[in-house]
Formats: structure tokens, sequence, C-alpha cells
């Protein structure tokens, strides 16, 4: 079955897509924070353009994050478009997978190697 939210975009633009990651990316540092309470967590870098990923009314994005690269596709449209939880609702792509807004900033952030919480190994 095909994602609804994987559509081609009509009406995108670059600009759009722009204004769109640079709400994702604080987003993705947000939960990163809140992810390192528990877990290591590197740090969220500034996202840089990569036309060659553009498609569909997308906009593509490489996101750095420690050592990664996560790959975005930011849909070009309203960010309240974005935003909005519904069939209709364009999606992101992450590294390859289609996620709606909200689950998309967790998504982002790569997993670690394993680590000890309360003395039991995490993340393995």
């Amino acid at each position: 079955m095909i994602n609804p939210g994987s559509r081609p975009i009509e009406g995108a633009t670059a600009a759009q897509a722009e204004t769109n990651m640079r709400a994702f990316t604080d987003t993705v540092r947000a939960e990163a924070d809140i992810a390192r309470q528990v877990r290591p967590v590197a740090t969220v870098g500034e996202p840089a353009r990569d036309q060659a990923l553009d498609a569909d009314g997308r906009y593509g994005w490489i996101l750095p994050i420690g050592e990664h690269r996560v790959s975005i596709l930011m849909p070009g449209v309203d960010l309240a478009v974005v935003r909005a939880l519904n069939a209709a609702t364009p999606c992101l792509q992450v590294n390859g997978e289609w996620v709606w807004w909200h689950s998309a900033a967790g998504m982002a952030i790569p997993a670690t190697r394993p680590y000890i919480l309360g003395g039991q190994v995490m993340g393995s």
C-alpha cells in the first residue's frame, strides 16, 4: 500500500521548504535534548541543501548529526500543512522512509552504540 502522504505535491517551492527545514532542525534539536536524558546523542549540525535529492515537490537536505548524515526530503508547502496529521498531509522522507512531521524528528536522530543505563546495557 502506498502512503497517501508520499504523493507528489503541487505548488511547492524551495523557499518554503527552506523555511520548513529550519523549523524541522529546531524540532530535531529539541528531540535530541530529550533523548540525551537517557542515551548519548551527537550534536545536530546545520542542514545543507542537496538539490540532487529533489523530487515531487520535496526538496533535499542533508542534516549532520555527529558523524551521521541524515537525508531529508522536505515538502515545499506551508508549514501548517506539513504539520497537520491526516491522510492528505504531505510526508517528509527521512533516510528513505516516508513519515509525517510528528514522527520525523525522532526518526532523524541516529541510533547510538550500546551504553549502560542503570546497570543495564541499552541500545543494543
